[in-house]
């Protein structure tokens, strides 16, 4: 009997590494998209007591000063909340804000 026509182990393998290979890169992909789009880092509500105040520079986002307050949430955690220039210099060191 002549089995040139069937698969051989070693073409199965070469297959089953190519699908796990592209479910790999489906997946990643799919988490990388579900990372990025959930990271909202800057929309979402802060309440708490300033504990300091930042002016960073960023030239790669197209913002020269990019201004940060940190605030320290009633349960403790110290948040890095990105704000505008108005809203920087409208708080103190202290203050109590609820940014939206």
């Amino acid at each position: 009997m002549d089995y040139d026509k069937a698969y051989s182990g070693l073409e199965c393998a070469i297959i089953l590494i190519a699908f796990v290979v592209v479910a790999s890169v489906f997946s990643y992909v799919m988490l990388g998209a579900g990372f990025f789009s959930s990271g909202t880092n800057g929309n979402h509500p802060v309440s708490g007591v300033i504990v300091d105040k930042i002016i960073t520079y960023d030239d790669s986002s197209g913002y020269f000063q990019v201004f940060h307050l940190k605030v320290k949430t009633e349960n403790g955690h110290v948040i890095d909340k990105r704000v505008d220039q108005d809203t920087y210099y409208e708080f103190d060191i202290g203050d109590h804000v609820d940014i939206k």
